[in-house]
C-alpha cells in the first residue's frame, strides 16, 4: 500500500511539472498543471489552466489561458482570451485579443481584430499593432503602438511619441 501511495504521489508531482512537447500530445484541447510550457501546434481550441503558463505554440482555433503568471508569445488564427494576475503578451493574433489581468505588458504583438484589456497597470510598447479597435480600461497606462481606433478609460495615461491612431 505504501508503494502505491508513493507511486501516485510521484505521478501527481510529475503531472504538475509538465513541459508539453509535440511528442506528448495529439491534437489536444485541455492542458492543466502547475507550470506549463507549451510549444505545440494545435488544430482545435486550446484551454489551459495553471499557475505558470508559457504558451509559445500556434493554434488554428481559439486560445483560452487561465493562470497566475501567463506568458503568451505564440500565434492564433482566431481569438485569444487570457485571465491572470500577471500577463505578458507578444506574437500574432489574427482574431480578437481579450485580456483581464492585474499587471499587463504587451510588446511585439500584431492583432488582426479588436483588442479589449481590463487591467489596473498596463505597459504597451511601440511594437504593438492593432488593425481594428482597441478598448482599454486601466488605472495607469503607458502606451505606444499603432491602432485603427483607440478608446482608453483611465486615470493616468502616458502616450509614446510614436503612437499612431488612424480612427477608421
Amino acid at each position: 500500500m505504501k508503494n502505491i501511495f508513493i507511486f501516485f504521489s510521484l505521478f501527481f508531482i510529475f503531472l504538475l511539472r509538465t513541459d508539453v512537447k509535440p511528442s506528448d500530445l495529439g491534437i489536444g484541447d485541455f492542458l492543466t498543471g502547475d507550470e506549463l510550457k507549451v510549444q505545440q501546434n494545435f488544430k482545435n481550441t486550446i484551454f489551459s489552466v495553471g499557475n505558470k503558463l508559457n504558451f509559445r505554440g500556434t493554434c488554428t482555433e481559439d486560445v483560452v489561458l487561465f493562470g497566475i503568471n501567463v506568458n503568451f508569445s505564440g500565434s492564433s488564427e482566431k481569438d485569444v482570451y487570457i485571465v491572470a494576475d500577471t500577463v505578458s503578451v507578444s506574437g500574432n493574433v489574427q482574431g480578437n485579443l481579450r485580456v483581464m489581468a492585474r499587471n499587463l505588458e504587451v510588446r511585439n504583438l500584431v492583432v488582426g481584430g479588436n483588442l479589449h484589456i481590463f487591467a489596473p497597470e498596463i505597459l504597451v510598447f511601440d511594437s504593438v499593432k492593432v488593425n481594428k479597435i482597441a478598448k482599454i480600461w486601466a488605472r495607469n497606462i503607458q502606451i505606444g503602438g499603432s491602432y485603427g481606433s483607440l478608446d482608453i478609460r483611465t486615470k493616468n495615461v502616458i502616450f509614446s511619441k510614436n503612437i499612431d491612431i488612424k480612427n477608421k
